[in-house]
């Protein structure tokens, strides 16, 4: 699994906070990739993760995706987060 080079979020200011937070209620949302293992959508959580020792998680595979698709995938769960109360991006 590696960061998507276009990730239009640098966030790891929230790296230490997700990673409390997973430490104190674990973690439900996988990771999403795609089929070479590139993240889509997770990095901040991923990036949590690594800072705390795991060596796998869940992941969602989304594949025969378009480079615009995969662009727009991470946006566009990121986009959906922010619609509901109480859930931050990853």
């Amino acid at each position: 699994m590696k960061p998507y080079e276009n990730n239009p979020r640098i966030n790891d200011e929230a790296v230490d906070d997700v990673a409390e937070s997973i430490r104190q209620c674990s973690y439900i949302a996988p990771i999403i990739i795609d089929e070479d293992g590139v993240i889509l959508a997770g990095h901040t959580r991923y990036k949590a993760l690594k800072k705390l020792g795991y060596q796998e998680c869940e992941v969602v595979i989304a594949s025969d995706l378009t480079e615009a698709q995969k662009k727009s995938t991470g946006c566009m769960i990121i986009r959906q987060r922010s619609l509901l109360p109480g859930i931050r991006g990853s």
